[in-house]
């Protein structure tokens, strides 16, 4: 026994040296003299005093029959809109959301928030507006209300769109609910148009971001006139980067210029000026933008200073806010920084892998991405886990299952605080990380900046200038080992390719059935077809081609990109995965673009890790069924870092062919599981569950649920077995009370709710 005891004894020992030797290692191998330093993380200062937000228009509906002028927009809905017991309510039938309007004639500079006091059904709310006679803006987003019975604000800051300017005609309210919702009748208390003198921030542990020109830094902000200071030990080779900018209230409201300075004081008592700038809002012609500075430290090395950044009035009145965004004190680039690989992940939206030439597509579209298939391992067989970008991107980024990943408290498209991101544990360990998005659910309102040292969100920019944008931030960014996360959105419905794109995969001599197909809006085309139209064979193909265009247009910048990185020198170090969020349909099972579904042409998405070329790993092809929450303990793997516990992903490293991997999605009121040559689509009731056999029927055309019933009670209790540590699913949170007992003891039995 006591030998038992000793033995134990031994190996716990022994396990604690080894802990103690691994951390020891990691700190010997990213010395802190090594690590680049985010003054703005961690900063002590005063924000400044909160300021008024002034009332500009306000509609309360007190008078009964008086809508104030708001009228109704949706075509196939509400039927009535009138005034009542205080409140505007808008009645709806069958549909599951509604659209207001009303004529404002307001300048932009006037407004820069709406607020509605609401109840009922209101899940989602957005708003457009139009300038001039005709053209609305893109339906800028506010965050989720959950339904409830007590009245409850809510606001959408329209003065953050880059659309929200100039002479604003009118206002268009969007509403949402969910289509299970009993109520047929939304209420609208109150709707304001607010100006907000406060900064509009968003907040982080130790952190505070700001946005200028739709990209996100973390800043210090100071009053102009005034000043932060920090002390630092300057590293050797050291430099110092920042950006700096005004806040929009004050770039819209100043006219004075406004001085910046930045000093160092060494702790001799030597003071030098670093560098120096000027903000004159008059002089900038609408460009409101941060701007970047590097200043050379090496002449201070191995000293302790304190650094200075200081704005002043050219008139000396108080001028308001100023932005100092990444000051970050950079060491020289030391040996052990540039062996750690740089990352980059290329996310295609809404990209079918069986349109790409490496996955065996007939048609040209990718030569570029075949060849990089060609330097890399390509998985044949990989899966989303949902078919709608931002439930997606969370479990990409987190490596947890949809509901697992996002917050049902706060709003279905936010991430939630408590978990961990890729980009966080890579900056962690010193990566330097930038996000490029132009798909506004990737954005930081949903909590998708952590991690990221800057985060820009273009609002379906262009695969060119977006591709423009990320070579200038690599060419700026050389020090530090970096993640760059990469978000195309020209595949997305509409398709419409640029220039000589356009054209090259159309058929010949085509006649539209209805000129709606020139538009390459999936969404249009869905609508006709819905209303009875038929689209032959032709005019499918044109979508596809116009499809296909885009995807072509993607490859050639991507192909770009590419040359650019070996002439960098970065290449070769540099892990590059392509991947989609979800796939696309067309007309396989009678409908078009994506999110309603979870067939495989919409969670089946390509795969392609390019590794270091050390690595040795070129030209590899993987049969074996994979899933996205596989990508980001690969990519820690890569890294050097061990995988946290708790993740739902397994490295792809080192798959084995023969070993059944499962895969899961999710959306509302539905969820997957794909294996053993089996699918099981399990849906709430009133909707049939459907079982496919993917090796007879891989086009899902045959539903064996009542042929098969053991298979789908295995498969069920496999989906129990993956999601029983988890918390509530699906968007059971704000429908529980509108489902029937029978219901939702199915729901507990499916164990979506507890």
């Amino acid at each position: 026994m006591l030998r038992h005891w000793l033995s134990i004894g031994i190996a716990i020992a022994v396990i604690g040296i080894i802990a103690v030797l691994i951390v020891k290692a990691r700190r010997d191998r990213w010395p802190v003299e090594e690590q680049a330093v985010n003054l703005a993380v961690g900063a002590e200062f005063s924000l400044p005093v909160r300021r008024d937000r002034i009332l500009v228009k306000s509609y309360e509906f007190n008078r009964a029959g008086d809508t104030e002028g708001w009228e109704l927009l949706t075509p196939e809905g509400p039927d009535l809109i009138e005034t009542a017991g205080g409140m505007l309510n808008v009645q709806r039938e069958g549909a599951s959301r509604v659209e207001i309007s009303n004529s404002i004639e307001i300048d932009a500079t006037e407004v820069n928030l709406v607020e509605l006091r609401v109840r009922k059904p209101v899940l989602k709310f957005s708003a457009a507006w139009r300038i001039g006679p005709a053209k609305w803006s893109p339906d800028f987003t506010g965050s989720r209300a959950i339904s409830t019975e007590e009245w409850r604000t809510i606001s959408i800051p329209v003065g953050q769109s880059k659309y929200w300017k100039g002479r604003i005609a009118a206002l268009r309210i969007h509403l949402g609910a969910s289509p299970a919702a009993r109520e047929k009748e939304f209420q609208i208390d109150s709707i304001r148009l607010l100006r907000d003198e406060n900064p509009s921030f968003t907040r982080r542990p130790e952190r505070l971001g700001y946005a200028i020109a739709d990209e996100l830094q973390w800043v210090i902000p100071t009053e102009v006139p005034g000043k932060f200071q920090r002390e630092v030990e300057i590293p050797k080779g050291a430099r110092l980067s920042f950006s700096y900018g005004l806040s929009k209230q004050t770039w819209q409201s100043h006219r004075a210029e406004v001085m910046l300075q930045v000093s160092a004081t060494t702790d001799r008592g030597e003071s030098q000026p670093l560098a120096s700038g000027r903000l004159q809002p008059k002089a900038m012609h609408g460009k409101w933008q941060w701007v970047k500075e590097v200043v050379n430290l090496e002449h201070l090395a191995g000293q302790r200073a304190t650094l200075t950044f200081e704005a002043s009035s050219a008139d000396e009145k108080p001028a308001g806010l100023v932005l100092w965004g990444n000051p970050i004190l950079e060491p020289s680039q030391t040996q052990s920084v540039k062996e750690r690989p740089n990352i980059i992940v290329i996310l295609i939206d809404a990209l079918r892998p069986d349109h790409l030439g490496v996955y065996g597509y007939e048609q040209p579209t990718s030569p570029n991405l075949d060849e990089l298939a060609r330097e890399s391992i390509v998985f044949e067989n990989a899966f989303a886990q949902a078919q709608s970008t931002y439930v997606s991107v969370a479990s990409l980024f987190t490596s947890l299952f949809p509901l697992e990943a996002k917050d049902e408290e706060t709003g279905y498209h936010n991430l939630k605080q408590e978990v961990t991101t890729l980009a966080e544990r890579l900056e962690d360990e010193g990566y330097v990380n930038s996000a490029f998005s132009t798909n506004y659910f990737i954005h930081w309102d949903y909590g998708f900046d952590r991690g990221f040292e800057t985060f820009r969100c273009h609002h379906e920019l262009p695969a060119k200038p977006l591709t423009q944008n990320v070579l200038r931030w690599l060419e700026d960014n050389p020090r530090r080992p970096f993640f760059v996360y990469l978000h195309f959105m020209d595949t997305h419905s509409p398709y419409t390719p640029p220039g000589e794109f356009r054209s090259r995969f159309l058929p010949a001599d085509y006649h539209p059935t209805t000129p709606i197909l020139f538009s390459g809006n999936a969404g249009l085309v869905k609508q006709k077809m819905e209303e009875g139209h038929e689209f032959n064979s032709q005019d499918r193909d044109y979508l596809k081609g116009l499809y296909d265009g885009e995807i072509a247009s993607v490859d050639w910048n991507i192909g770009h990109m590419i040359e650019r990185l070996r002439k960098m020198g970065l290449y070769d170090n540099t892990v590059i995965v392509v991947l989609a969020d979800h796939g696309e349909e067309f007309w396989e099972h009678g409908s078009l673009e994506h999110g309603k579904q979870l067939y495989e042409e919409l969670i089946r998405v390509p795969l392609i890790f390019k590794l270091p070329k050390s690595a040795g790993r070129a030209g590899e092809r993987v049969s074996a069924a994979v899933q996205l929450v596989d990508v980001c303990p690969t990519l820690l793997e890569l890294a050097g870092l061990p995988s946290p516990t708790g993740l739902r992903g397994e490295s792809l490293l080192d798959v084995d062919p023969n070993e059944n991997r499962w895969q899961y999605a999710e959306i509302p009121r539905m969820r997957a599981l794909r294996g053993e040559g089996w699918k099981l689509i399990d849906k709430l009731p009133p909707a049939e569950d459907e079982l496919y056999n993917l090796r007879e029927d891989p086009a899902e055309r045959r539903n064996l649920i009542t042929e098969h019933p053991q298979i789908a009670a295995k498969m069920r209790s496999e989906m129990d077995r993956l999601v029983q540590t988890r918390g509530p699913a699906l968007s059971a949170a704000q429908e529980r009370e509108q489902i029937d007992p029978k219901t939702m003891e199915r729901l507990r039995a499916l164990g979506y709710i507890k």
